[in-house]
């Protein structure tokens, strides 16, 4: 879709939707279907990864919004520089896909909490490239490594 709105869609198993620039996913939902969201979408009103779903993001996810995940899925960021949402339900099975990433030794990540104990911040540099990325709940840095995604990339996974 483009300059138009899917609200609250679930974007099932075996599913895909895409959202070209001026387009909007609002509310929805990827449960085992595939999610891509270009350059000039957004995302707005959240969005709940699940069942092994991937949502793909190259456009905007503003400040206020939440992803969540609810079991094993997959947010492949493509632009780090136009997602400003929080990440909740980060566990196993989860990953980060970070675009523009390389997998090797120069990639270095560390985990932030917050004084509150109820987020913290997760930086991946590689070079000179950061991701930083705010996860809520409770997490140690030993709950994170870096992989690599099968095609150059990085994977973060939850471990």
């Amino acid at each position: 879709m483009s300059d138009g709105a899917e609200s609250g869609s679930v974007v099932g198993s075996g599913g895909n939707a895409f959202v070209s620039s001026g387009g909007a996913f609002s509310g929805g939902a990827v449960a085992g279907g595939v999610l891509t969201v270009s350059s000039g979408g957004f995302v707005s009103g959240g969005l709940t990864i699940s069942g092994g779903g991937t949502a793909n993001i190259s456009g905007t996810v503003a400040t206020g919004q939440d992803v969540h995940f609810s079991g094993a899925g997959d947010l492949a960021l493509d632009s780090l520089s136009n997602f400003h949402a929080l990440i909740g339900g980060y566990s196993t099975g989860d990953e980060f896909d970070l675009g523009g990433f390389t997998s090797g030794s120069a990639e270095k990540f560390s985990y932030t909490e917050a004084a509150n104990l109820l987020s913290g911040t997760l930086s991946v540099h590689d070079g000179g490239l950061t991701a930083s990325l705010t996860l809520l709940g409770k997490y140690v840095t030993g709950d994170f490594a870096l992989a690599n995604d099968g095609h150059g990339g990085s994977f973060v996974k939850f471990v």
